[in-house]
């Protein structure tokens, strides 16, 4: 049970480094492509997290993820404008 709640975790650490990473060159097929896969193996690990009954822990993670991803979001537009 916690193996597929820490692969998901690990999916989507994956998609947020590649979101990263491809952001800047989104225009590119290739980097889409990749983002796309990126998004394909998190929802392969939620069904997985579905099927093994670790929805708690799936409703936590995303939660998790996505106060991260907001700091990031945060951190890259004082980066990009300056503003505080």
């Amino acid at each position: 049970m916690i193996g597929s709640a820490t692969q998901c975790a690990l999916a989507a650490s994956q998609l947020v480094a590649c979101t990263k990473v491809v952001a800047p060159t989104f225009s590119n097929p290739e980097c889409q492509e990749q983002l796309v896969e990126a998004a394909k193996q998190v929802a392969k690990s939620v069904e997985n997290v579905v099927e093994t009954g670790q929805v708690r822990t799936l409703i936590f993670g995303v939660f998790t993820l996505f106060m991260i991803l907001q700091s990031d979001l945060e951190l890259y537009h004082l980066g990009t404008t300056g503003q505080h």
